[in-house]
């Protein structure tokens, strides 16, 4: 919401900050190439307590909150994928929120609003770059739960690169290597599907694996 009031006038905000000034030289619409580099830095911020929530099951295992109910008769996948679950759950809705308030404020100061679908597009279509970071934190549960430090730093990468980047102009490769790198930048760019797909299979994948390795581990104290 708070970037979506300076929209109305965005030039002179965007004028205001060298770097910006910078990563936008040269854009036609400024408004439009302004929604999705806001967008990536929401999302990553989003992807903080999707994290948080996927690796509360190893906190809650290594301080013995789990032993009663991994005694009963329930299954291990169960436990974990409940986390998950919640974690899934917890991203759409974070990714929502971001586009509809956005838009809120936005079109309160803009002369010509933009759609609601539009900021809601730019918002959802780094959905499956959320997915993979649960993924990975499942994967991370099941098999290495000492080591889970590993999703946080590669977050930590990922911003640097793919923020930091926009303004330092780093080759596109340090951007590909995390799941935000190839996210289309909507509205600029067209849908791209194919990512979205890959992506998502990419996640269920991680999650699986994650999965198999939970049930099959040592539980930890």
């Amino acid at each position: 919401a708070a970037y979506g009031s300076v929209l109305g006038d965005i030039s002179t905000f965007i004028a205001g900050n060298a770097m910006l000034s910078h990563a936008f030289s040269g854009q036609k619409n400024v408004v439009e190439a302004f929604i999705p580099f806001i967008m990536v830095i929401m999302s990553i911020i989003a992807t903080i307590p999707v994290i948080t929530i996927t690796l509360r099951g190893v906190s809650e295992e290594k301080h013995g909150f789990l032993d009663q109910i991994l005694g009963n008769a329930v299954s291990r996948t169960k436990v974990l994928g409940s986390y998950g679950l919640h974690a899934f759950v917890a991203s759409f809705f974070l990714l929502f929120a971001n586009g509809f308030g956005f838009w809120l404020s936005g079109s309160q100061v803009m002369e010509n609003p933009i759609a609601l679908s539009t900021f809601l597009q730019a918002s959802l279509v780094y959905l499956p770059a959320l997915w993979v970071f649960i993924g990975l934190s499942i994967l991370l549960s099941g098999w290495f739960p000492k080591a889970t430090l590993v999703v946080w730093i590669y977050l930590v990468y990922t911003f640097f690169v793919t923020y930091i980047g926009q303004m330092l102009d780093l080759a596109d490769i340090f951007k590909q290597l995390t799941p935000f790198g190839s996210v289309p930048n909507l509205p600029v760019d067209e849908m791209n599907w194919l990512y979205f797909i890959v992506m998502s299979i990419i996640a269920l994948i991680l999650t699986v694996i994650g999965l198999v390795g939970y049930r099959r581990r040592d539980i930890s104290h």
